[in-house]
């Protein structure tokens, strides 16, 4: 059985890249699999039509194609093939600057995608529910991400004097701005994973906080930084999933998350929730992992129990399934 993984561009990052990884290294071996990353970056026409036509160019009827997420329109250069689609969020169409946009990506990233696919997974029973707001016509299947196998429990003493929050992401949805906000006047170091623009920049100086940042980091550079932290930040406004939740928790550090959906099904009680809207909120999260020794312990012991949910081998099992399902299918 042969499986091909279509993944958006090298450049759009790695993080979904890093999600079938895990899974493919956990399939058995009665699997054959193949990774493909798409020749264009970006979502302009002549790149589609470019990154269309080199996915038609690899068809085979007996092999099967699954487009792992964020490039959903590759999936009309397989029409009639045996296709696995997983959508991970419809941020793009909270992105888009106009009716038109929004229409165009709703076509040929949600309607279209889901109407072909033979499968249409989501990552989480939120993502499920903002394409049932759209395309209500298919039954869809809800297959958690996992974690990676590369992520293990690494002990650290907790720093009560500075300690070290990581933020990973500087996207609208990644709330940075109500975290710098929040944090003034709180003894840390906040480490931000992403590009800081001037605006941020100015947010942080005015607030006094004490920061660092990187980009482009490696698999194993980002799990250093997680072994190096204290607290992990993902108070987001918008998620598919939240990887950085079970990330965290698998290292063994306590994580401040949002208190809305799908962190709530991520984080589940093994997390510090708060208001991501009310920098009140977030400040107050801050300060009880800091400075209540008993809370962040339980927390972080509650987390290595919910990480359990996220269990790479059984999560390759439901895909094996979904694979199996298919080649024994007649479909050409």
């Amino acid at each position: 059985m042969k499986v091909v993984y279509i993944h958006r561009n090298e450049k759009a990052g790695h993080s979904i890249r890093r999600v079938f990884k895990t899974i493919s290294e956990n399939l058995n071996e009665s699997v054959d699999y193949d990774n493909v990353h798409l020749p264009q970056f970006g979502s302009s026409p002549i790149k589609i039509l470019k990154n269309l036509y080199f996915v038609y160019r690899m068809r085979d009827k007996k092999t099967i194609y699954h487009i792992t997420g964020d490039v959903q329109y590759i999936i009309l250069a397989l029409f009639g093939l045996k296709t696995v689609l997983t959508i991970h969020d419809l941020v793009f169409l909270k992105n888009a600057r106009n009716k038109i946009e929004f229409y165009i990506k709703k076509l040929f990233w949600v309607t279209l995608p889901v109407k072909i696919a033979a499968f249409t997974i989501c990552i989480s029973e939120n993502t499920k529910n903002d394409i049932l707001k759209y395309y209500s016509k298919k039954k869809l299947k809800v297959i958690l991400n996992p974690i990676s196998n590369e992520f293990n429990y690494h002990f650290k003493e907790f720093n009560l004097i500075n300690p070290i929050i990581l933020h990973i992401g500087t996207g609208w949805n990644k709330n940075l701005q109500n975290v710098i906000s929040s944090l003034k006047e709180v003894n840390c170091h906040l480490r931000i994973i992403g590009f800081l623009n001037e605006e941020v920049r100015l947010l942080l100086a005015k607030n006094a906080v004490t920061y660092s940042s990187a980009t482009n980091l490696s698999d194993q550079e980002i799990i250093a930084e997680y072994q190096k932290a204290d607290i992990i930040s993902f108070p987001s406004l918008y998620e598919g999933f939240g990887m950085p939740i079970i990330e965290g928790q698998t290292v063994g550090r306590p994580v401040l998350t949002s208190d809305i959906e799908p962190m709530l099904e991520v984080g589940d009680d093994s997390v510090c929730f708060v208001n991501p809207q009310e920098i009140d909120s977030m400040r107050a999260g801050f300060l009880k992992i800091i400075n209540d020794k008993s809370y962040r312990e339980n927390i972080v012991g509650k987390g290595l129990l919910n990480i359990k949910r996220f269990d790479a081998k059984s999560i390759s099992d439901k895909y094996l399934e979904i694979y199996r399902q298919l080649d024994r299918s007649n479909l050409n």
